[in-house]
């Protein structure tokens, strides 16, 4: 398990997503935070492809080096106002896809985990 920072900002494109809690015992998001937790956004075939999920996280070159970035195992569903309504606010997204893109962005040091919460977590560090 990586060690949990002392703060993180949420980075998403989801607009009007319920601001969970942050993983890692945290107890609230912070905008000037280092480490960055990404909150993806899609419909279930969108949220399976690599290729597709890169796009909603940061490239690690355009970060500091070694800045930590994770990406959470459940997403903001995308679609309509009645999609939003009827169906789960959130996805899962499995593991290989969020770790493929963090691989093709660059980062290195990637790892997965379940932390304390139940947070399906996957991470990489800027190079």
């Amino acid at each position: 398990m990586m060690p949990a920072p002392r703060a993180a900002r949420l980075w998403t494109r989801a607009h009007g997503a319920v601001r969970d809690r942050p993983p890692l015992g945290l107890t609230g998001w912070s905008p000037d935070a280092e480490a960055i937790v990404v909150l993806l956004e899609g419909s279930r075939a969108a949220l399976s492809d690599a290729s597709l999920l890169t796009p909603q996280i940061p490239g690690a070159r355009t970060l500091a080096p070694s800045t930590p970035v994770i990406v959470l195992g459940s997403a903001a569903r995308n679609g309509g106002v009645w999609r939003r309504l009827l169906a789960p606010r959130r996805l899962k997204i499995a593991r290989a896809p969020r770790c493929g893109a963090l691989l093709a962005l660059g980062y290195v040091d990637i790892g997965a985990a379940i932390d304390s919460s139940g947070s399906d977590l996957v991470w990489g560090h800027a190079p």
